[in-house]
């Protein structure tokens, strides 16, 4: 059963078909006294009277519903009831972000046994990362064409060459000469190694003996032997660098008194 009309759409509906009944009546009145001008307005009050009527009987606009709006059930031919609602929007994905590699994770490479780079007597660089390190400056040197040299210290009483300075003493007048872009460590067995980048052969002997001076206001009563290799006069890789130094050590402990050994080219 159809629900009852409002007075707006009440007067909506039946307006233009009352208006249009008393156009049509004037028109023909009009007719009839001969009246052209009223013959034309009726015929176009009874138009519209027309157009009224059926915008009653139809039941309204027949404007097709805007696209997404819900269709009145039964208004699809048939009878069949049928609803159509705008096609639903993806779900938003959320944001993600990569999680923190754990530390334990990370590559372990140039560390000590106790997991650190440092040395716990002299705060220096560890004998670990001084071989990551050498490996490092030699592969930049040749990239780059320029020299690296690699100095081993052996600090030590006369007459006793295993009885090694007081490292702290000998660290201090490490940092104390070397510049900034330098590189010192102390080994594992007591001994001190200096990587100089961008230094020749003859840099590398004058911080030497830089190194001599300061070793010898810190500890007098101990001798210094050094030995030196460089890349590329002595050396042309890490490896190869490191055995021409520490040769060239073995050969200065072999001197009674300070000395500096350069390594012997092939």
């Amino acid at each position: 059963m159809a629900g009852r009309l409002s007075p707006a759409d009440a007067a909506g509906r039946f307006g233009p078909l009352l208006l249009g009944s008393a156009s049509a009546v004037l028109g023909l009145v009009g007719a009839a006294k001969g009246s052209g001008l009223a013959l034309v307005g009726g015929g176009f009050g009874l138009a519209a009277g027309l157009m009224g009527a059926r915008e009653l009987f139809t039941g309204g606009s027949t404007t097709a519903p805007a696209s997404g709006a819900a269709v009145p059930s039964g208004a699809s031919g048939g009878g069949a009831s049928s609803s159509a609602t705008a096609a639903p929007s993806a779900p938003e994905r959320p944001a993600t972000t990569a999680a923190p590699v754990p530390a334990e994770e990370l590559p372990d490479r140039g560390r000590g046994p106790a997991g650190g780079i440092h040395d716990p007597a002299t705060g220096l660089f560890n004998e670990h990362y001084f071989a990551v390190a050498v490996d490092s400056r030699v592969a930049a040197a040749r990239r780059q064409l320029r020299p690296v040299a690699v100095i081993q210290l052996s600090v030590s009483r006369p007459g006793e060459p295993d009885s090694m300075a007081d490292p702290i003493a000998v660290s201090n007048a490490v940092r104390a000469t070397l510049r900034d872009s330098d590189t010192a460590c102390r080994m594992d067995d007591g001994r001190f190694a200096v990587i100089l980048e961008d230094t020749p052969e003859e840099g590398a002997i004058l911080t030497a003996e830089r190194l001599r001076r300061a070793m010898t206001a810190a500890a007098p009563d101990h001798i210094q032997r050094a030995g030196i290799a460089c890349y590329p006069a002595h050396a042309f890789n890490a490896p190869e660098l490191l055995t021409k130094a520490e040769k060239a050590l073995e050969a200065a402990r072999d001197w009674p008194q300070h000395r500096i050994e350069v390594a012997a080219a092939d």
